[in-house]
C-alpha cells in the first residue's frame, strides 16, 4: 500500500485540473476510499463521478486517477465489497467516455489549437502557483486557449491508458471466488471492445465471460452473456434459458444478429417490455443495466419483416413516447420512406398510426420539438389528424376487410375493451373484475371443483386469491395469466379475464408438501418457479395479482 500511496502523492496534481474543484484533492480522496468511512466513501465517489469525469468528458486529470483507481482495486486495497462494485462503475464510465473520444479520435489528434510549449508551461505554472488560491480562481481565467489545449491533451490520455487500465484489471476478471466483481469488471471492458489499441488485451476477458455465464447466480449469469455478446462471443446456448433476463441478455448479442432463435426472443420481449424491465431490476446488473429500449431498438434493426414488431407496437404503453422512447424506434423502422399511401399502408404502420393518434402524451407541449424536428427529418407529418386518417380509413374504400384490422394479442384484447367482457363498470371496474371472479370460484367449490376459495383485497389495486385442492396446470400458466385460455373451462376462463387486467401476478403452488413461487409481469414469466420455506397444509395455490395502472382498476 505505500508503494501505491507514495506514487499517487508524488503525482503532479498541481499541473492539472478536474471539472470544478482542485486536482490537488485527489490525493486525499483516493485515500479515503481506503478507509472505513462510508460518509467520506461517498464523498470521493461524488468527486470521481462528478468532477474527474463529467458529463461525458475527460479532464486532464482523469487518466492518472483511472489508473491508480484501477491498481487500488487489483491490489486489493479497497476492502469493502459494495464500494468495490463502485469504483468498477466509475471505471466503467471512464471506459465508455474513452470509447466515445474513438469516434473523434482522429480530430483530437489533428485539431485543437496546438499551444506553443512555453506558453502551455506558463499556464502550467500560473495553475501550480495561483490558480489555487483561496477561493480558488477559474482554471480558463489565465489563458482559454492554453486551457483547451489541455483538455484535447486529457481526453487523448485517457484514450492511451484504456489498454493499461484492462491489463491492471484483468485478474479481477479471471478471479472465481467473487463472480460478482469479475462481472462487474467485465462492465468495465465491454465498451471497449471495438477500439484497435485493446483488442490484444480483451482476448482473455472473453475467456472470463465464458466462464461466468456459467454462474448458478441469475443476475451475475446475466451479465456475463450481455458482456459476452458485447465483447464479440456468441452466446447462442443462453437463448432458451428459464430466467428472461438471462435470454433477453443473449439476444442482443452482436454474433446473433441474423439468428431466427434471438429473433424468437427479441419478438417475445417486445410482446411484454415492461416483464423485461422487471426481470433486469430484479437482479444487480453490475455495470449500466439494459432495459426494454435496448431490445426494441434491436428488435426494429433485425427482425426481417415489420410484420413481426405488430405485438410490440400495440403493447406500447404512454412511457414508450417519452424522449428516446420506443415510438421513435419502431417510426425509424415502420416508415423508412416517409408517408404512404393509404392502399400502400402495411399492417406496422397501420398498429403505429393507430397508437400514434390516440396517444395524448405524444402530442403534449413539452414534446413539441422534439417531436416535431424528427418527424419533419422521417419525412411524416407532424399533424394528429393526418395521422388518425391513416389508422382509420379503409385500404378498400366503401369496404372494410382484414386488411382493415388490427389484430390485438391474448390479454390485449381484454384491456382495451374491458366493457365486453366485465359489462358496463362505470368508475367500478375493479370491483365488478373481483365480483365475477368471486362468482366463478364460488360456482367451482359448489360443483367440488375446488375445495375452497378465497379472495382478500391488500390495497386497492392488489389482492390475493387463495384455492385449495386445485392444481393450476403449469404448461398453460403463463397462457392463463396472459389472458389468452378462454377455452369455457371454469374458474380458469374468469381467472385468465382477470389476470389480463393485472400487470403483475405471483403464483404460489402447494402439491405434496412442497411450496414454489413464479413470477409473472403482464402474463410473462421472470423466470421458473423456485422453491420457497413456505408452510402449506393442503394443495392448492395463491396469487396475487396488481391491477394493471392502464386498466383504472380499484378496489
Amino acid at each position: 500500500m505505500s508503494t501505491l500511496l507514495a506514487e499517487i502523492e508524488a503525482a503532479p496534481w498541481r499541473r492539472m485540473f478536474p471539472a470544478s474543484g482542485r486536482a490537488i484533492d485527489t490525493p486525499e480522496h483516493l485515500r479515503n476510499l481506503l478507509g472505513d468511512d462510508a460518509d467520506l466513501h461517498q464523498v470521493a465517489l461524488g468527486y470521481l463521478n462528478g468532477n474527474v469525469l463529467h458529463q461525458g468528458s475527460a479532464f486532464p486529470s482523469a487518466a492518472m486517477t483511472t489508473i491508480f483507481v484501477a491498481r487500488m482495486l487489483a491490489e486489493g486495497l479497497v476492502s469493502d465489497r459494495q464500494l468495490q462494485l463502485s469504483l468498477l462503475d466509475f471505471l466503467r464510465y471512464a471506459a465508455e467516455t474513452g470509447a466515445e473520444i474513438a469516434g473523434y479520435l482522429d480530430e483530437l489528434r489533428s485539431g485543437g489549437p496546438h499551444v506553443e510549449t512555453e506558453r502551455l508551461e506558463s499556464y502550467l505554472c500560473w495553475l501550480s502557483d495561483t490558480a489555487y488560491d483561496d477561493p480558488p480562481l477559474p482554471v480558463y481565467s489565465y489563458d482559454s486557449e492554453a486551457f483547451s489545449e489541455l483538455l484535447r491533451l486529457g481526453q487523448l490520455n485517457l484514450y492511451e491508458v484504456l489498454p493499461k487500465l484492462l491489463d491492471v484489471l484483468r485478474p479481477l476478471a479471471e478471479q472465481s471466488d467473487h463472480d460478482d466483481i469479475a462481472a462487474a469488471t467485465l462492465s468495465v471492458a465491454a465498451p471497449l471492445a471495438q477500439l484497435p489499441n485493446c483488442k490484444e488485451a480483451l482476448v482473455e476477458y472473453l475467456s472470463a465471460a465464458e466462464r461466468l455465464t456459467n454462474s448458478p447466480g441469475v443476475g451475475v449469469r446475466a451479465a456475463a452473456v450481455l458482456y459476452l455478446g458485447r465483447l464479440g462471443g456468441n452466446p447462442h446456448r443462453h437463448l432458451s434459458d428459464p430466467w428472461l433476463v438471462v435470454r433477453g441478455c443473449a439476444a442482443l448479442a452482436t454474433a446473433l444478429a441474423d439468428d431466427p432463435a434471438a429473433h424468437g426472443v427479441l419478438a417475445e420481449i417486445i410482446r411484454a417490455p415492461r416483464a423485461f424491465d422487471a426481470a433486469v431490476s430484479e437482479w444487480p446488473s453490475y455495470g449500466r443495466p439494459v432495459s426494454q429500449h435496448d431490445v426494441v431498438e434491436a428488435a426494429c434493426e433485425r427482425l426481417p419483416d415489420t410484420d413481426h414488431l405488430v405485438s410490440g407496437i400495440t403493447a406500447m404503453t404512454p412511457g414508450s413516447v417519452l424522449i428516446g422512447g420506443a415510438v421513435f424506434d419502431y417510426l425509424r423502422r415502420v416508415f423508412p420512406a416517409g408517408w404512404p399511401t393509404i392502399a400502400e399502408r402495411t399492417r406496422a404502420q397501420h398498429a403505429l398510426a393507430r397508437f400514434v393518434s390516440e396517444s395524448d402524451r405524444f402530442w403534449e407541449p413539452w414534446l413539441d420539438g422534439r417531436r416535431s424536428a424528427f418527424l419533419t427529418h422521417a419525412g411524416l407529418p407532424d399533424d394528429r389528424e393526418n395521422w388518425r386518417m391513416l389508422a382509420e380509413m379503409s385500404k378498400n374504400p366503401g369496404e372494410y376487410t382484414a386488411d382493415d384490422l388490427i389484430v390485438l394479442e391474448a390479454g390485449a384484447a381484454i384491456r382495451k375493451h374491458p366493457h365486453m367482457y366485465f359489462g358496463p363498470a362505470n368508475d367500478g371496474l375493479g370491483q365488478v373484475i373481483i365480483a365475477q371472479l368471486t362468482k366463478a370460484y364460488d360456482a367451482a367449490a359448489a360443483e367440488q371443483i375446488v375445495g375452497s376459495a378465497a379472495i382478500r383485497p391488500i390495497d386497492e389495486t392488489t389482492f390475493v386469491l387463495s384455492v385449495t385442492r386445485h392444481v393450476l396446470p403449469e404448461d398453460r400458466l403463463e397462457r392463463i395469466l396472459a389472458g389468452a385460455a378462454i377455452t369455457d373451462r371454469e374458474p380458469l376462463d374468469q381467472l385468465s379475464l382477470t389476470s389480463a387486467m393485472c400487470s403483475v401476478a405471483t403464483v404460489t403452488m402447494y402439491a405434496e408438501g412442497q411450496s414454489l413461487v413464479q413470477r409473472f409481469v403482464c402474463g410473462t414469466a421472470l423466470g421458473p418457479a423456485v422453491p420457497v420455506d413456505v408452510e402449506q397444509q393442503t394443495d392448492g395455490y395463491r396469487i396475487e395479482l396488481t391491477f394493471d395502472p392502464a386498466a383504472k382498476a380499484r378496489l
